[in-house]
């Protein structure tokens, strides 16, 4: 390791102790009562067709008592385009952001998807649904199909 650091400036890779490393719940404990709105900027097309299943998913994922929410990087893999990105107005505090990428192979064996999302208060979360084939299940169920 160069102890004097990287020689370029755009290089920035910091390395520190994890303040609070416990599991804070699911998303939807995070939120309850906080989100006034989002604003769907980008939903992948081959794995949404219609706003009505991208609102769908999104209306699930953050109901979910299923999931884990950090206060850091729970994944160490690079992660490329999102499957869903949302604009997030909160019922009070500073605009937000939620990032959801796929955690799989491909759409059809995708059980698992990991979260970013800026809170009101100006925190990032970062956060995953290891579940996301039984929730699907749960909520057919509940709808009776």
């Amino acid at each position: 390791l160069d102890k004097d650091g990287p020689k370029d400036p755009s290089t920035k890779i910091e390395f520190g102790v994890v303040n609070d490393p416990s599991d804070h719940g699911p998303l939807s404990k995070l939120v309850d009562g906080k989100i006034a709105g989002l604003a769907v900027t980008w939903a992948d097309p081959a794995r949404f067709s219609a706003e009505t299943q991208t609102a769908g998913f999104l209306r699930q994922r953050l109901g979910s008592p299923r999931g884990h929410s950090y206060t850091f990087q729970i994944w160490s893999q690079g992660l490329l385009v999102p499957m869903l990105a949302a604009d997030v107005e909160h019922v009070g505090g500073k605009p937000g952001r939620l990032l959801i990428w796929p955690y799989g192979e491909t759409p059809a064996q995708d059980t698992a998807a990991l979260y970013v999302y800026l809170d009101g208060d100006g925190n990032w979360w970062f956060g995953d649904w290891q579940d996301l084939k039984v929730n699907e299940t749960e909520s057919k169920r509940k709808s009776g199909s």
